[in-house]
């Protein structure tokens, strides 16, 4: 609060400074991000202030978060009926709208972090963009890390392989990948609210959850989770989203000020503050946890298992555009293996 409070401070000084009267446009920011996440200090310290730089004042972001307003899939349904003008959630809880953001959700897409990072900002963040605005009505001039790759935590037993989920209800999002993910490793999964997973895990109606290692610990969910397995295969995007069509009927300085702001968040400001967020996450988890780091046997079965989540979803992403990742990657060998499988 006393952030958000200095941020609106300095930018009415500004306007003060200018000694001109300026028409403001109020653009409500509904996330469920803030400090410690990597993607919450840097949309507090570094987007919106520049949104109100580059814009010359036109614009005044109101942050209203972490949770304040809306969580998650909310937010872009807010954001739809233009009650806030910006938002914010996982690329998988996108997956309410539309399923343009399959292809990155998919397990074992990403060889590792720092490729994700490369390709998003060479060509495959300006793709999703342009697909998400045409299919979905939602622009995302921002594709960014939120935390690494999910890893599966549940209060049942340790999980090493994929056939020890057998009968752990695992909490999974709006995205149907993830869904198929469960499945095919052999858990039960269960599509579940995220603001009510706690509460859930306490009651019983969820064991488990696949989530980043940060968001673990954040919302300290290992109080009630004291298994976690580091299995990798998700990515953890976040978006930045905007109405697609609502943005079109802005001032024009205030739309490329936001796009601008969020190319400077897309192009390095983002992934250096959540690495070390992750960092320190998985330091406290190791203190109060037993976390589980599969052999190489063990991570050839939950590769395999992975393959019913790529096969479903096939259809639903451009194989093209997933071929061409992999491929610069040099996952040859991977892409083989899912054309033989019928994914690709």
């Amino acid at each position: 609060m006393l952030r958000k409070t200095l941020i609106a401070l300095a930018g009415a000084a500004v306007l003060a400074a200018s000694g001109s009267a300026i028409a403001q446009q109020k653009l409500i920011l509904g996330t469920v991000q803030g400090p410690p996440t990597g993607f919450g200090i840097a949309l507090l310290d570094h987007f919106i202030p520049r949104v109100e730089k580059y814009s010359k004042g036109k614009a005044i972001v109101e942050f209203d978060g972490p949770s304040a307003i809306c969580v998650e899939h909310q937010c872009v349904e807010q954001m739809q009926q233009n009650l806030i003008q910006i938002a914010t959630s996982s690329t998988e809880n996108i997956g309410s709208f539309g399923r343009v953001f399959d292809v990155i959700n998919l397990p074992y897409f990403f060889r590792d972090l720092e490729w994700a990072d490369m390709l998003l900002n060479q060509w495959l963040a300006d793709w999703l963009d342009a697909e998400s605005r045409k299919q979905m009505n939602v622009g995302a001039p921002a594709v960014v890390p939120c935390g690494g790759f999910r890893q599966l935590a549940n209060n049942v037993r340790r999980v090493k392989a994929p056939g020890d989920l057998e009968g752990i209800k695992i909490r999974v999002t709006k995205s149907p990948t993830a869904y198929e993910l469960i499945k095919g490793w052999g858990g039960i999964a269960v599509p579940y609210d995220w603001a009510q997973l706690y509460q859930g895990m306490q009651a019983g109606v969820v064991n488990g959850f696949y989530i980043p290692d940060g968001w673990t610990v954040h919302v300290k969910l290992n109080e009630v989770a004291g298994f976690i397995t580091e299995t990798g295969g998700s990515y953890t995007g976040c978006g930045l989203w905007t109405s697609h069509e609502h943005q079109g009927k802005w001032d024009k300085d205030v739309a490329e000020a936001v796009n601008a702001a969020a190319d400077d968040l897309q192009h390095g400001m983002v992934y250096e503050i959540d690495r070390q967020w992750l960092k320190t996450a998985t330091i406290e988890l190791k203190k109060c946890c037993d976390v589980y780091y599969p052999t190489d046997e063990e991570m050839l079965e939950w590769f395999a298992g992975s393959l019913h989540a790529w096969v479903e979803a096939k259809g639903t992403y451009p194989t093209e555009i997933a071929e061409r990742a992999l491929l610069q990657q040099n996952m040859n060998e991977f892409v083989q293996v899912l054309k033989d499988n019928g994914a690709l």
